[in-house]
């Protein structure tokens, strides 16, 4: 096999891939086996047995959206490069009674994947936004879930009660009071997209706070490093970290990419959108997935160009129609579920501390799959259901840790990408 055509269950033992992380979907690992030009530093992200496989229809526009529409959105330095593989039936299995072993209790629910493979197993062999190839340096490295980064536009928001809640307090924070979490220092991802030095200081230490109390269980925030580099700091994680963690968000376009594609694609609300269903479906429950058909590819082409046209364009509730604001509405949900893999290269001085190697770092964007359109009723209630619950207990001008001023500043300039 060729190094331009990897083939894992081929060329590498299930032993060679050490169980990483996974998700609702899909489960990911490590290549740790043998040097490799075509598997070093790469993960493989396979689809768990138990989901059904996607449609041909499904599968097509998910490669045409992964290969060439997704990169005239964000840049490809900020994309982990990704070929599709399969891999033997046989090999899947004994990589997944290997991945059991170490499984969180909460991901197996009952379930062994293992028993449920009957065919080959297809995913994506990935870079690993984690790896450092080379001797003397260290990765620092984490996978942050951030969500919304901004707030609604209240110019449309409906109905009239929601708006001095839902414009003034961020989603994650609505979402984390329904689940039972109030606590002052939380993390709240407007302070993560600020683009302020000490509101992302304070969005990290958040999450490293979450991390430690959970014992590593919170999915917002995830360590891809075997120790925490020393550094002339003292005290939590956060305070050693920041100084590595810090600069390279900063650096990145990526936060502000993703936060302008939130906002641009979302821009007049759920609300706004469920109230154009009800005016054209007046006799049909809201978002009626009988009703609503699967976006096409011809159709995501097509709203790529409108919406690349003018990214600002749809303020204006005479720009885009009901379809099309639901097919926008997908897309954002994309980009506010997304992940983020920050990666610090450090090298050690000759005082025998850490420190960040200028240029090594990244940020990586990943977990870009194209969601279901049909999902529109569910995302639609909850959203009712986090706001309602937040006046019911709270009131309506219960003052949010952050203010943020609503201003067409939010949306921020999308330039379309050569290709």
């Amino acid at each position: 096999m060729s190094a331009a055509e990897p083939s894992p269950s081929l060329d590498t033992a299930p032993e060679d891939w050490p169980y990483t992380a996974e998700g609702g979907a899909h489960i990911v690992f490590s290549y740790g086996g043998p040097s490799s030009p075509a598997y070093d530093g790469k993960v493989l992200r396979l689809r768990k047995p138990d989901c059904p496989p996607p449609s041909s229809d499904h599968q097509t526009l998910q490669n045409k959206w992964r290969y060439e529409l997704l990169p005239r959105l964000l840049p490809r330095e900020l994309l982990a490069e990704s070929r599709e593989v399969i891999v033997e039936a046989g090999w899947f299995r004994e990589l997944l009674i290997l991945a059991d072993k170490v499984r969180p209790d909460s991901r197996k629910q009952g379930v062994v994947l293992a028993d449920m493979v009957e065919t080959s197993g297809n995913g994506l062999l990935m870079d690993d936004a984690t790896a450092v190839v080379k001797e003397g340096l260290e990765s620092l490295a984490v996978e942050i879930k951030p969500k919304w980064g901004f707030l609604p536009s209240p110019t449309h928001m409906c109905p009239p009660e929601s708006v001095p809640i839902k414009s003034r307090i961020s989603r994650f924070t609505l979402h984390r009071h329904l689940k039972g979490h109030d606590d002052e220092k939380d993390y709240d991802p407007l302070d993560l997209f600020s683009g302020q030095e000490q509101r992302i200081e304070r969005a990290l230490d958040a999450l490293w706070t979450t991390w430690e109390t959970s014992h590593g269980r919170g999915n917002n925030w995830r360590v891809f490093s075997f120790r925490i580099p020393r550094t002339s700091a003292e005290g939590t994680l956060s305070a050693q970290t920041s100084s590595f963690f810090i600069p390279v968000l900063l650096s990145s376009p990526a936060l502000q990419q993703l936060k302008s594609l939130q906002s641009t694609l979302d821009p007049t609300d759920i609300s706004h959108i469920a109230t154009l269903f009800h005016a054209a479906y007046p006799n049909a429950p809201l978002f009626d997935p009988e009703i609503i058909t699967d976006i096409t590819l011809s159709e995501l082409e097509q709203f790529l160009q409108l919406y690349l046209s003018d990214p600002a364009a749809g303020k204006d509730v005479e720009k885009w129609d009901l379809r099309q604001r639901m097919v926008a509405y997908t897309l954002s949900a994309i980009f506010k579920d997304c992940s983020i893999f920050v990666k610090a290269v450090l090298h050690k001085t000759p005082e025998e501390t850490w420190e960040l190697v200028q240029g090594r770092s990244s940020v990586k964007i990943i977990d870009l799959d194209v969601k279901p359109i049909k999902n529109m009723k569910r995302w639609a209630e909850t959203d009712e259901k986090i706001w309602k619950y937040w006046m019911s207990t709270k009131g309506a001008r219960n003052e949010p840790r952050n203010i943020v001023e609503i201003s067409s500043s939010m949306y921020h300039k999308i330039t379309p990408i050569n290709m």
